[in-house]
């Protein structure tokens, strides 16, 4: 069994999801009621390992294996 993990945060009071893990270092922001992608990031070199939001939830760190 293959366990996958994908680091993942809940904001706005869970309407949108941010989530990351995948090889090309993808950072995607998800509409959570429509499923909807609001934007997707491609900035980072390699997989997004780390994610976090400060309290107020205007900024977000993300960090990856690099």
């Amino acid at each position: 069994m293959e366990i996958l993990n994908y680091p993942a945060l809940l904001i706005e009071d869970g309407k949108v999801m941010i989530y990351g893990g995948f090889w090309d270092g993808r950072l995607t922001i998800l509409a959570t009621d429509t499923d909807q992608i609001l934007e997707t990031y491609d900035n980072h070199t390699s997989t997004v390992s780390a994610l976090a939001v400060d309290r107020e939830e205007t900024y977000i760190i993300s960090g990856d294996f690099l």
